[in-house]
């Protein structure tokens, strides 16, 4: 259910691309990992997982594309 939430406060922003992002989520840490374009992305679904219900903490293994 977390991950569920997760993942549609992401989808509900279009402004993310998602196509190389993945979420898991164990007894409350969300794990996202993946590439994003930029800082700026990486920074966002950083804040939104943060501020997802359920999550007590984030491991964020964003890279940024080069």
């Amino acid at each position: 259910a977390i991950k569920a939430r997760i993942e549609a406060q992401l989808k509900g922003r279009p402004e993310l691309d998602l196509r190389y992002v993945t979420v898991d989520v164990h007894s409350g840490i969300a794990t996202v990992s993946g590439l994003v374009p930029d800082l700026e992305q990486q920074r966002l679904i950083d804040r939104l997982v943060r501020r997802t219900r359920g999550v007590d903490h984030i491991l964020n293994n964003l890279l940024i594309q080069e």
